[in-house]
C-alpha cells in the first residue's frame, strides 16, 4: 500500500500503524513532504471497501468537519486515502452526556439523501437473522433464538419504515475526540464507514441502546437531544428487534475473529433482548 500512497502523495513516511487486530484492513497514518497527515486504508474485503468508498463519495460530506474527507480511492487494491483528523477513540469519554449530544450529529448523515420507503424491511431483517442463526446456534440458546426470530417476524405488522444512509457501526470506538484549543469540550469526528448502507435510522442506535444507555438513561436523553428526535413506540419496537439481530451477528463475528470481549458483550445483550422480546 505504501507504494500506492507515494504515487499519490509523493514522498511520505509512515508515522503509525492503526490497523485493527481482526485484520479486516491495513490502516497507516502517513506524513507527506509538506507535513500534512493522511490515512491510507486498504480493505481485504471488497464489500467493505465498496461500502466505505461509496459512503465517502455520497453521504459523508454531509457531516462536514465531523468526518475525514476522501482524497483518492483505488478499486484495484481496495485502498482509500483519507485526510487525517486529530484525536482518538476514548470509550469512557464517549459515554458522557456532552459527547453523546455531539454524537447526535449522525442525523446529518441520515439526512444526506432522501429517505426511501422500505416495504421489504421485515423480509430483509428476517433474512439477516437467518443468515447468522446457524453459526449462532453454537453460541446462543435455541429457545432464545426462536423467540427472537418470532419477534423479528412481527416487524411485518409495523407501518412501512423509511431507510436512510446509516453508519452501521456507530459506537465510541469509531468516534475520535480531541480537545478544542481555547474552548471547552472536544472536537468530535466519525470514522470507519465500511459497514455503512441504507437502513432504518434506529439501526445506528442499536449498540448504544442495548449497551451504555441501559445503565444511564441520561446518555440516551443527551443523544436524542443532539439528534433532535424522540423515540416513538414504533421506533422502539424496531430498535429492539434490530438490536437483537445485530447481537446475533456480533456474537458470531466476535467468536470467529477472537474478539472475546465483543463476543461476551453480544451474548449478554442477546440474553437481555430475548427476555424483553418475549415479554413485548
Amino acid at each position: 500500500m505504501l507504494a500506492l500512497l507515494r504515487r499519490v502523495l509523493g514522498d511520505c513516511t509512515v508515522e503509525a500503524d492503526r490497523s485493527w487486530a481482526h485484520g479486516g484492513a491495513t490502516v497507516l497514518l502517513v506524513r507527506d513532504a509538506r507535513g500534512a497527515r493522511w490515512v491510507g486504508k486498504q480493505h481485504r474485503d471488497r464489500d467493505r471497501y465498496r461500502a466505505e468508498r461509496d459512503a465517502y463519495r455520497r453521504w459523508v460530506p454531509a457531516l462536514g468537519e465531523r468526518a475525514p474527507r476522501l482524497r483518492f480511492a483505488d478499486d484495484a487494491t481496495g485502498t482509500l486515502l483519507l485526510s487525517a483528523v486529530r484525536g482518538g477513540p476514548d470509550w469512557s469519554r464517549g459515554l458522557t452526556p456532552p459527547v453523546q449530544r455531539r454524537a447526535g450529529a449522525v442525523r446529518r448523515l441520515h439526512e444526506a439523501a432522501e429517505p426511501e420507503p422500505w416495504p421489504e424491511f421485515a423480509t430483509v431483517r428476517l433474512a439477516e437473522f437467518d443468515r447468522w442463526a446457524p453459526a449462532a446456534a453454537e453460541l446462543l440458546p435455541a429457545p432464545s433464538l426462536a423467540a427472537v426470530r418470532a419477534a423479528v417476524l412481527d416487524l411485518a405488522d409495523l407501518p412501512v419504515p423509511h431507510r436512510v444512509p446509516c453508519h452501521g457501526d456507530y459506537t465510541p470506538r469509531n468516534w475520535l475526540l480531541a480537545p478544542v484549543d481555547g474552548a471547552g469540550g472536544d472536537r468530535f469526528t466519525v470514522i470507519d464507514f465500511e459497514w455503512s448502507g441504507r437502513d432504518v435510522w434506529v439501526a445506528d442506535l442499536t449498540r448504544l441502546a442495548v449497551g451504555p444507555w441501559r445503565d444511564d438513561p441520561e446518555l440516551a436523553a443527551a443523544f436524542l437531544a443532539g439528534y433532535g428526535r424522540a423515540l416513538g413506540a414504533v421506533d422502539r419496537a424496531m430498535l429492539l428487534r434490530c438490536a437483537a439481530v445485530r447481537a446475533v451477528f456480533l456474537a458470531v463475528w466476535g467468536h470467529r475473529y477472537g474478539e472475546v470481549a465483543l463476543e461476551r458483550s453480544a451474548r449478554d445483550q442477546f440474553a437481555r433482548l430475548a427476555g424483553e422480546l418475549r415479554a413485548d
